[in-house]
């Protein structure tokens, strides 16, 4: 990931200075995006995403892009938690093992990024390529495929070692991540084109991703 960052960032550098181009003031030009598509980890396990995203020129090739959105990802992922759960029936307290089937994980992602869109030529339909870093609040839940209840103890101090885990739940957290993909811009108007992208995306604290999005720019 960190060579194609770089070879990225050199790319830019060294055809800024090879290409005759266009005067264009700074932070002259401000475009939105609304983007949607899949996301993904492995062919199976595909999620969505939504994103809205805004644009200015920095020159008339290179364009910053600040970006917010909403995914779903799911990460393939087979074992089993060994636990307990307490219980209290007509003032009879007890504990009762369980067991809980886990096939996948899955992530609900709510990232903020900013990014760097070189245009690599400019016409009705027009290549370029992102380079992005962003911030990303997530929630992970572990998929219950089949949960089967076991003995009961009406001691705690007798439940087995293996059994004193947490039951599948909920867990918040956030992560740093890096984006990296290419995309087409195809011309409708002078205002309007349709956006296709592709996004490989590293997290930092949680699955890497593929993105494959389609939208518009205005």
């Amino acid at each position: 990931m960190k060579t194609l960052v770089f070879l990225f960032l050199f790319s830019i550098i060294t055809n800024s200075f090879s290409q005759d181009t266009q005067n264009s003031t700074m932070f002259s030009n401000f475009n939105l995006s609304i983007l949607g598509g899949v996301n993904f980890k492995t062919v199976p396990d595909v999620g969505g995403t939504l994103q809205l995203e805004g644009k200015t020129n920095i020159t008339s090739e290179i364009n910053l892009n600040l970006s917010v959105g909403y995914s779903s990802m799911y990460e393939d992922k087979e074992y089993m938690i060994k636990s307990y759960s307490y219980f209290n029936i007509n003032n009879t307290e007890g504990y009762q093992l369980n067991t809980y089937s886990i096939n996948k994980i899955e992530y609900s992602v709510v990232p903020v990024n900013l990014g760097i869109e070189y245009v690599l030529r400019e016409d009705n339909l027009s290549p370029f390529g992102i380079l992005e870093i962003g911030y990303s609040f997530y929630s992970s839940q572990e998929q219950v495929v089949k949960s089967t209840g076991g003995e009961v103890f009406y001691n705690k101090n007798e439940i087995p070692v293996e059994y004193l885990n947490s039951a599948p739940k909920t867990i918040d957290g956030s992560s740093f991540g890096l984006g990296l993909g290419l995309g087409i811009k195809y011309k409708i108007s002078p205002s309007f084109n349709i956006n296709i992208r592709y996004v490989y995306r590293y997290n930092k604290s949680i699955i890497h991703t593929n993105q494959i999005l389609l939208g518009i720019t205005f």
